[in-house]
């Protein structure tokens, strides 16, 4: 997934939101030919996305018309909601849209690959189990997705929350194996096997900047 594309979804989700509250709320004042205007448009866009899917036309172009034809299906979420419309499985059809808010707020960056069709090129972030509820797991922004090199931090995991005991750490590399070197109140050590197999050694004193994250290679 290109950054331009993610860009592209993150921004078109944000103003269709908008938009659904806008129209939820002019709902009542608002025609019914509104509705069936925009529930043209968005159907189009169905349409001519699985027209260009099943004959290959360009997948790229198939990746923005498939934001758009998301998108457009939730700007009339919020209004098919709040407007008495006759086809009752349009009102659930549109609310349905309402539903990504979930994934919005849970894992946002998945949601922005499954509107762009690129849902199968997401790749989850690495985690390696250190000791008991403590991990290191790779650092990810929506951003980053896209870019080779990674950075990882150490967590405590609670339950559903999680604490971060020291971040920005550069093993140069995607990592294939992590190891647990030493664990005590001031010192944590880490023996990091990068896919290149280069064995790296990092040592951290939870609290301190990272600019005092020492490393040693092998």
């Amino acid at each position: 997934m290109t950054p331009f594309l993610l860009i592209t979804a993150i921004i078109a989700y944000i103003i269709s939101l908008a938009l659904a509250l806008v129209f939820a709320m002019m709902a009542p004042k608002l025609n019914i030919h509104f509705f069936k205007i925009f529930a043209t448009i968005h159907f189009s866009f169905f349409i001519l996305t699985i027209t260009t899917i099943f004959i290959y036309i360009n997948i790229k172009v198939a990746n923005f018309l498939m934001i758009f034809t998301f998108c457009s299906g939730l700007i009339l979420s919020g209004y098919a909601l709040r407007k008495n419309i006759e086809l009752k499985f349009l009102k659930y059809y549109f609310g349905a849209f309402l539903i990504s808010l979930g994934l919005f707020f849970y894992a946002p960056s998945q949601l922005f690959y499954l509107i762009s069709g690129s849902l199968g090129k997401y790749v989850s972030a690495q985690e390696f189990q250190l000791k008991e509820n403590y991990y290191l797991v790779e650092q990810q922004s929506m951003l980053q997705l896209t870019a080779t090199h990674r950075k990882y931090k150490i967590i405590q995991k609670f339950g559903i929350y999680n604490r971060t005991i020291s971040r920005d750490l550069d093993f140069t590399d995607k990592l294939k194996q992590a190891n647990l070197v030493l664990f005590n109140s001031d010192t944590i050590v880490i023996a990091g096997k990068a896919i290149t197999d280069e064995i790296i050694v990092i040592g951290v004193n939870p609290g301190m900047n990272s600019n005092e994250i020492t490393q040693k290679r092998k």
